[in-house]
């Protein structure tokens, strides 16, 4: 079995959602790497905005359960975290919430590399917002899971999943769905990475390079408000499900 550790931070909002699936599939991380930097208060707060959840309601990491070995550093770009891979024989790392735009130092420090879920199909969509700007250009929203790489958004592409939106959704209820579909993705794609073998894993998780699609800044407020109005309306074109 290929070992892995998360890398992410004491406070971020769906960690606990993730070791929860994980457990599940008995594919528990060797450790979590915690980087000293936490989400800043309006990251929470964007994260409440977005999916409806109160702070109070936030699952924030509790390790009680699994007692998975855990470990902080000051940056995860750091120095120090190498000796920390090194000792504990990681195969891969899973991009969990870093709070860091990581370095090729780090992305190539494992034999495998960095694995990501990206909250949007790439490579069409590549950049922040993306679930929101893919409703406002009309397109599927969804997650992929590839391996980083030092360009934002554009290495090798595993596999890629839609995600269900009905005619009764909210805003908040399709951005809710899309991240929780995302972490079950990438729990799911751990644990086949995990048990394989050699010849499976070059023939089924070393992706591939897809050039193409754009680079997407925050969304501003007019644009925001179109989303959820065009959802409201039940005019976004992919919210034709029954719920």
């Amino acid at each position: 079995m290929k070992s892995f550790a998360l890398l992410s931070v004491r406070n971020h909002p769906l960690i606990n959602h993730l070791i929860n699936q994980l457990n599940q599939k008995k594919s528990l991380p060797k450790a979590v790497i915690f980087d000293k930097k936490n989400l800043s208060k309006d990251e929470i707060d964007r994260f409440c905005e977005r999916t409806g959840y109160k702070r109070k309601e936030i699952d924030f990491f509790i390790n009680e359960i699994y007692e998975i070995p855990i470990f902080e550093v000051s940056n995860h770009n750091d120095p120090e975290i190498f000796d920390l891979i090194d000792n504990l024989k990681i195969d891969f790392l899973v991009n969990a919430g870093t709070p860091r735009i990581l370095k090729d130092k780090i992305i190539h420090k494992t034999q495998f590399g960095i694995l990501n879920c990206h909250p949007a199909l790439l490579p069409e969509y590549k950049g922040c917002s993306c679930v929101e700007w893919s409703i406002f250009h009309d397109q599927q929203v969804g997650n992929t899971i590839h391996w980083m790489n030092s360009d934002i958004d554009c290495g090798p592409i595993i596999k890629t999943r839609s995600t269900k939106c009905f005619r009764s959704d909210r805003y908040q209820d399709i951005r809710k769905r899309v991240y929780f579909d995302g972490f079950n993705l990438l729990a799911e794609l751990i644990e086949e990475i995990s048990y394989c073998s050699k010849e499976n894993f070059k023939k089924l998780y070393t992706g591939s390079i897809k050039d193409g699609g754009n680079y997407y800044k925050p969304i501003d407020r007019e644009s925001l408000d179109i989303v959820k109005n065009k959802i409201k309306e039940k005019l976004y074109k992919f919210q034709n499900s029954v719920n």
